[in-house]
């Protein structure tokens, strides 16, 4: 059987150890835990689970916020087990339907093992591959990143970006069907920008391409949030973008990775050549509340 325990000051370093052979699939799930490189307790609005096997070694690890959000990490051992044991489910399904949950998100597997095992009908469910980065292509961007206008942004500059979160969020993030909340949007923003390196493009007085980093975990650094002004496209400014913070953290000694629609064909090539590649499938699926 496989316990489903809250926790503890006590396995917190041995949970980090856990995520770390798979962070680059978990970045957000790590971030929680890492504090200026450190092992710390998350907030209490992020509570976490880990799942434990008879010889109490870890098999999972699963966090489900206030708001109904699902991260999680699996073991391949666990992830087998749940095929042919499926009594060992038991507790994390009891887990599950202790909640009303929103979003579950993480890698294609453990995402649709926890889809099954919560039994809600499902209000959309989107498909990415994750891709990871290799420093080998930053040469070919060097002259045009050189010339090109790039600043990371402040706080000061939310009004400035809010157009181009707002769309993102529009587009990326809620699901099918839902009207745009503007001041969580808003919200969102400020939050990152106090959080995370958020960096734009500047023409003509205008923010007209940004992305940055959503997650910062031990190892692994992910970034997301790209969107480009629809006035502003098919100029690069995205693929540069993503080069120019990429290669900012190579040289910090990160990994970098992000996820991209199975079905976004341009936006993959153009991520490939800033010299990412695929590393594993990556699932959200979004539940009536």
């Amino acid at each position: 059987m496989i316990s489903c325990e809250p926790l503890t000051k006590k396995d917190l370093n041995q949970v980090v150890s856990f995520l770390s052979i798979q962070e680059q699939t978990c970045v957000a799930l790590m971030s929680r835990l890492i504090d200026q490189g450190q092992s710390c307790m998350p907030p209490a609005k992020f509570p976490y689970w880990v799942l434990k096997d008879e010889k109490t070694e870890i098999h999972g690890v699963i966090m489900i916020s206030s708001a109904g959000l699902v991260l999680h990490c699996f073991s391949r051992d666990f992830l087998n087990r749940s095929h042919t044991e499926p009594l060992s489910l038991i507790p994390l399904k009891k887990l599950l339907a202790s909640f009303s949950l929103y979003c579950i998100m993480g890698a294609q597997e453990g995402t649709e093992l926890l889809q099954n095992l919560y039994e809600k009908e499902t209000r959309c469910k989107r498909e990415y591959e994750l891709l990871t980065y290799a420093d080998s292509e930053y040469e070919k961007f060097r002259d045009k990143l050189s010339s090109l206008p790039i600043r990371r942004c402040s706080e000061k500059d939310a009004d400035s970006l809010f157009h181009l979160q707002k769309e993102y969020d529009r587009v990326e993030v809620i699901p099918d069907g839902d009207t745009l909340n503007e001041t969580a949007s808003r919200q969102n923003l400020l939050r990152l920008l106090k959080s995370q390196e958020i960096f734009t493009v500047v023409q003509s007085s205008c923010f007209c391409a940004k992305a940055g980093t959503n997650a910062q975990g031990l190892n692994w650094v992910q970034i997301g949030g790209v969107y480009t002004d629809i006035l502003w496209r098919n100029k690069g400014f995205a693929q540069l973008l993503v080069s120019y913070i990429a290669h900012s953290f190579y040289l910090r000694g990160k990994n970098v990775t992000l996820f991209v629609r199975t079905d976004n064909e341009s936006a993959k090539r153009a991520y490939q050549k800033a010299g990412f590649s695929f590393n594993s499938y990556y699932t959200i699926v979004y539940y009536y509340c």
